[in-house]
């Protein structure tokens, strides 16, 4: 029954499906300045960094003294910390850079293994492959929901005594210097999984000039306004003598799943479960005329499928007003911009907002750093190596490929370089602090795809538009059915021999 009811719901029999893309726009660590090294020069396209301190900086006690298992320093001396992560390319580079400058200048003699494992569902898996056999790494860099899957938080250390450690943790003033709704992002049941690696947020990008020659002098702060807008790129490509352009214009398509999480709450209020057992809501009267929208979007022809993957050609080449995106997309947005000669003024922006006395929310998500259970002179290394990659230039030094949020406010400083030359993402870091965590309960892992297979179906054209608001009811009854099914499952596979 299981199987049958979830593969009628991929084909499009269940019929509606999913949801508004809400912006996300965080500029989440603006809120003081974290304790700063000798400054540093990156330089991302050799993946070459100037040699870093021969120790960490010294950190001002903390008011909450924890104590860690004694350790003498003398045994950290030969101490090999595996760490796992999921970059590659050009991260990849400055990350392996890093790593060697660690190795090479830290006075404790502690050598970092650091290896790509293609991905975080790959990372996942070969976590969850590996638990019983012990063949575990010290340190990863993980998603948020992954970390707090069950199965993998019985091997995580808890980091909170290292966080607040006089001698080796982190200090107030490094503390303030992340965002409230980052720093927070990684605590689950009154433990530290993890911390902040490395974070993304949803946005709008948006054509301005091309806008004011539509007669908009301002981006749209409604949903009405934002279809006015998007429908009339759409009619004057429809109108224009180049037939080919016909049928583009408006806003992109995205099923992405935070794309979705954003439209619900372009309407309205969603509450993400902040414990397993708790469960998603969907269907509410606000994430109904969310689906509605959407719909009503797409047959009106103001948003249509590309057949590229990337947005990022269409919207230099003005076949697309506007298209959903994150700050990373900034950077080949960019580029793709300059080598089309399209001189048209363009931004990142906040979704638009159901209501005038509701504030823009940005959904934000990533990357954390999580320390996996050993004995105390491995984990002390391992944390080690982990505030190491903390340090302000370092996380600077991944922005300047992956051009991602600066986890933390002091990253800022490190950049300037990178700010001139994409003022977009210069601009989106002086807005006020408008983040909201993305769901970081492990059942997002199975969510998402649900989201994202209903989503697929609201842009089917045998869906009718009074059809689209029934989604959400199906959506929760999906959700729950789907759970019970894999928790009977791994319960099962728990009691095998």
């Amino acid at each position: 029954m299981y199987n049958t009811r979830y593969a009628l719901f991929k084909k499009g029999i269940f019929k509606g499906v999913c949801a508004l893309m809400l912006l996300v726009w965080l500029v989440s660590a603006c809120q003081g300045a974290g304790v700063q090294p000798t400054p540093q020069t990156i330089t991302p396209t050799t993946a070459v960094l100037r040699p870093m301190l021969t120790s960490l900086p010294v950190i001002t006690p903390t008011a909450t003294l924890v104590p860690l298992p004694p350790v003498d320093t003398k045994t950290l001396n030969g101490v090999v910390v595996k760490f796992w992560h999921p970059w590659g390319g050009e991260e990849e580079q400055v990350l392996r850079a890093i790593v060697e400058d660690f190795n090479t200048h830290n006075i404790w003699g502690i050598h970092v293994e650091a290896s790509a494992v293609g991905g975080s569902s790959a990372l996942f898996d070969l976590l969850i492959e590996n638990i019983n056999s012990g063949s575990l790494p010290h340190v990863v860099a993980a998603p948020t929901n992954q970390l707090a899957d069950q199965r993998i938080k019985t091997v995580l250390v808890d980091l909170n005594p290292y966080v607040a450690d006089v001698q080796w943790g982190l200090s107030s003033q490094e503390v303030a210097g992340y965002a409230g709704v980052i720093w927070q992002q990684d605590i689950s049941e009154g433990k530290r999984l993890g911390v902040p690696a490395q974070r993304d947020v949803q946005a709008l990008f948006y054509n301005r000039s091309w806008a004011r020659e539509l007669g908009f002098n301002t981006p749209p702060e409604t949903p009405l306004a934002f279809k006015a807008q998007v429908c009339a790129a759409a009619r004057q490509l429809a109108t224009d003598q180049d037939a080919a352009n016909d049928g583009t214009g408006g806003w992109i398509v995205s099923t992405d799943p935070l794309v979705m999480l954003s439209w619900m709450l372009a309407f309205g209020e969603v509450y993400f479960p902040a414990a397993e057992e708790e469960d998603f809501t969907f269907d509410t009267p606000d994430t109904r005329q969310a689906y509605a929208f959407l719909k009503s979007m797409y047959d009106d022809g103001c948003a249509w499928i590309s057949r590229l993957p990337q947005p990022y050609q269409y919207f230099a080449n003005r076949q697309a007003l506007v298209y959903s995106g994150t700050l990373a997309d900034i950077a080949p947005q960019s580029r793709a911009s300059t080598a089309s000669g399209s001189q048209d003024e363009w931004e990142v922006i906040t979704y638009p907002l159901q209501g005038t006395q509701r504030k823009p929310i940005a959904l934000t998500s990533g990357l954390s750093y999580a320390m996996l259970k050993t004995d105390p002179a491995e984990q002390l290394a391992s944390w080690l190596f982990v505030r190491w990659m903390l340090l302000p230039r370092h996380i600077a030094g991944l922005i300047e490929v992956d051009g991602t949020l600066p986890v933390n406010h002091a990253a800022l400083e490190y950049l300037e370089d990178y700010r001139q030359k994409y003022p977009q993402w210069d601009r989106a870091m002086m807005l006020p602090p408008l983040a909201r965590a993305a769901p970081a309960t492990a059942s997002w892992r199975v969510v998402r795809g649900i989201v994202q297979d209903s989503a697929r179906q609201i842009y089917q054209p045998t869906l009718k538009a009074d059809q689209a608001e029934m989604i959400p009811l199906q959506l929760d009854q999906m959700i729950k059915e789907v759970l019970q099914h894999q928790t009977v499952g791994q319960k099962t596979t728990q009691q095998s021999p």
